[in-house]
């Protein structure tokens, strides 16, 4: 039975569709015979609360988690963001709001949630040496998920690697109208060359994003579309007549 490490931000009890994702795929990788393994924040924050979808998790689930140091919690504190919310998308009408989204832009990197990078890596990397794992999944964003699987992949080089981007990066609609040192929107760019040369799978949501990726590089690519769990809609009946 093959091991996959999956490293994921959103994971219940956080709602949306980033936690959906993989909680239903790891429903299936266990129905085709993987043996996954879930690797998520202790205290990560969410806008969004769904813990209806804990009943989801199968019992003999191993997931493993460690604290996360979350600058999102600071910014709420001063009433410029809800908790678990990126400041980038805001609007401020302020300087102080204007200084603090530039400061979000250029000293975060990639993403509010670099500070769980490297104290993830130290985690990871003591855990495989005991237990070792088939294929990491790493799914963003934040794209700080990709930055642990790269740094674990380029020290196991014989484990497989499948990055998920459920968003775009640098492509992402926003992206350009951030106010971005040049030096950093270079080095957004080259952690994503990064990424995409090196994982061996990237996986899409879109065909017009799969088609992105492969001209940034991309080894391998594969489309898995959002969607819906059958199982979900078995005892749902319709008084609709037709």
């Amino acid at each position: 039975m093959k091991k996959i490490l999956i490293i994921t931000y959103y994971w219940p009890p956080k709602g949306g569709v980033g936690v959906q994702r993989w909680l239903k795929l790891t429903k299936y990788l266990y129905q085709n015979h993987y043996k996954p393994i879930i690797y998520t924040p202790e205290n990560g924050v969410s806008p969004l609360q769904d813990k209806s979808l804990l009943n989801y998790i199968p019992s003999d689930l191993t997931i493993l988690k460690h604290k996360i140091i979350e600058p999102q919690k600071f910014l709420s504190f001063l009433g410029l963001s809800k908790p678990g919310s990126d400041i980038l998308l805001k609007k401020p009408n302020n300087i102080f709001g204007r200084f603090l989204i530039w400061l979000r832009a250029n000293l975060f990197i990639p993403d509010s949630r670099f500070l769980w990078i490297k104290p993830s890596i130290k985690f990871l990397s003591n855990y495989l040496q005991h237990n070792p794992v088939d294929v990491i999944i790493s799914t963003g964003p934040p794209h700080s998920m990709h930055m642990i699987a790269l740094a674990l992949k380029q020290k196991n080089k014989h484990i497989q690697w499948i990055a998920d981007f459920r968003d775009p990066w640098t492509s992402i609609e926003y992206f350009d109208n951030l106010p971005l040192l040049s030096y950093v929107k270079k080095q957004h760019h080259k952690l994503e060359k990064e990424v995409m040369t090196h994982a061996n799978l990237i996986i899409s949501v879109s065909p017009s994003w799969e088609k992105i990726f492969i001209r940034m590089g991309a080894k391998k690519t594969y489309v898995i579309t959002n969607g819906y769990d059958s199982d979900d809609y078995i005892n749902i009946t319709s008084n609709k007549k037709i």
